[in-house]
């Protein structure tokens, strides 16, 4: 029976997969590291619950204002004055006190803690009769000064809207006559985005981006050792004997790329499961603890529906996988023209310096030139797009029929390089 270019290639796979994943140093280190990322997404909430919660306690405790005492020398109606407190809910619970022809020494000498004293009086008439109307505000030392300016704010503009009723004007009048303006022109042929498409299109490609390369970088070298280290030896000669290169090939990279897979699976899941333990205990540790991840998650759910939908996110992970196939059997490829295992530092730079451009193209390039065509080339091209295929079909940069020929190109190529490194491989052997 004539054995086919791929005949052999489970068996290949199975054997490199367990010789890989029987050793104590990985079992050690793939449960060590999954411990390790439980624990840094656990604290993670937990220090996020912690900063919040005595953040809050401490804004409380700052601005906490007890009393507020207004010295009203200009005339208008206490009752009026003393709705400040309702116009604003900085100073909602404070108590407010109003005080007619009273000097400030008077009311600053009787004062408790926590008391802030605002002198309202008339200031000097300029040229045109208009009177000038001033604002003093004194405060006990146990308020901080960004309490104070706050204050103060607050009852400026409450004053200013008195000073409006006062008038003839009708109020709504008055706010036009002396609000600000400011001018600015939009292009009727933009769409504007929203705030939750603007935050996806900067985080959502940096993680998966960094995600492909970090793990390109870290199983390339393996898989490139994993080819050359039996190439000298009789029983690769042997081997090849009854299972073609081919096979070899895509056994041992098939068994590297699932060997990386189930790593990064376990690392993501103990990550996953670590933020929301942490989520969970900071939520009962820590009274005013509100998740600021689990905030920008929902607004991008609520604002970026539209792109983020079951067939773009399948075709997104399903490029991930390819893409990362795709660098996998490029590693091999580059290592099969290699002979020697001292010569692996110098032959595997080709394959750094193309992980490292398609790295840069896929990630530098869209955030300073988005709307250039080379952006929209650059998906179709086997160097870069499996670092953006990924994150632009789910957050909709690219539609389903370009994100699919994308994917083949991808799988054809990769196929193709399949091919290529099985006839280098055996031509090095023999």
């Amino acid at each position: 029976m004539k054995k086919g270019m791929f005949t052999g290639w489970k068996d290949v796979l199975n054997f490199t997969f367990v010789q890989n994943t029987k050793t104590k140093t990985f079992k050690a280190s793939l449960i060590g590291i999954a411990v390790l990322i439980f624990i840094i997404f656990f604290s993670i909430n937990v220090i996020m619950g912690y900063v919040s919660d005595n953040g809050n306690k401490k804004k409380d405790d700052v601005n906490k204002v007890d009393n507020i005492c207004i010295i009203n020398d200009v005339g208008i109606d206490d009752e009026l004055l003393g709705k400040f407190k309702e116009t604003d809910e900085y100073v909602a619970k404070s108590d407010i006190t109003v005080y007619d022809n009273k000097k400030v020494s008077e009311v600053v000498e009787g004062v408790e803690k926590n008391t802030i004293v605002i002198n309202l009086y008339k200031g000097e008439v300029d040229e045109d009769k208009n009177v000038q109307y001033m604002l003093d505000v004194y405060a006990t030392k146990d308020l901080s000064k960004k309490n104070v300016k706050k204050v103060a704010k607050a009852f400026s503009d409450y004053f200013d809207e008195i000073k409006y009723n006062l008038t003839s004007l009708e109020p709504e009048a008055m706010h036009i006559i002396t609000s600000e303006y400011s001018v600015y022109s939009v292009d009727v042929n933009d769409k504007d985005e929203s705030f939750g498409v603007v935050i996806a299109k900067i985080f959502v490609p940096m993680i998966f981006v960094l995600l492909i390369y970090f793990m390109v970088l870290m199983y390339g070298q393996s898989i490139s050792k994993s080819l050359i280290v039996e190439k000298n030896s009789k029983l690769m000669e042997m081997l090849l004997t009854s299972v073609k290169p081919h096979a070899i090939v895509l056994g041992k990279i098939l068994a590297m790329y699932l060997t990386a897979i189930m790593q990064m699976g376990i690392w993501i899941i103990s990550g996953v499961a670590g933020f929301i333990v942490g989520d969970r205990v900071a939520k009962d540790m820590f009274s005013n603890y509100d998740n600021v991840i689990l905030k920008v998650i929902r607004l991008l759910k609520e604002e970026s529906a539209s792109a983020f939908s079951i067939s773009a996110v399948i075709i997104g992970v399903l490029a991930m996988f390819v893409g990362f196939l795709l660098y996998c059997v490029f590693a091999a490829l580059v290592a099969s023209n290699i002979t020697k295992a001292e010569e692996l530092a110098n032959g595997m730079s080709v394959f750094q310096m193309v992980t490292v451009a398609g790295f840069l193209g896929a990630y530098m390039l869209p955030l300073l030139q988005a709307e250039s065509p080379i952006v929209d080339i650059l998906r179709y091209i086997p160097v870069t797009s499996p670092f953006m295929l990924t994150s632009d079909v789910i957050i909709g940069n690219i539609g389903i029929v370009g994100a699919c020929i994308s994917l083949l190109i991808m799988i054809v190529t990769t196929i193709v390089m399949i091919i290529l490194t099985g006839k280098n491989y055996k031509k090095k052997v023999f």
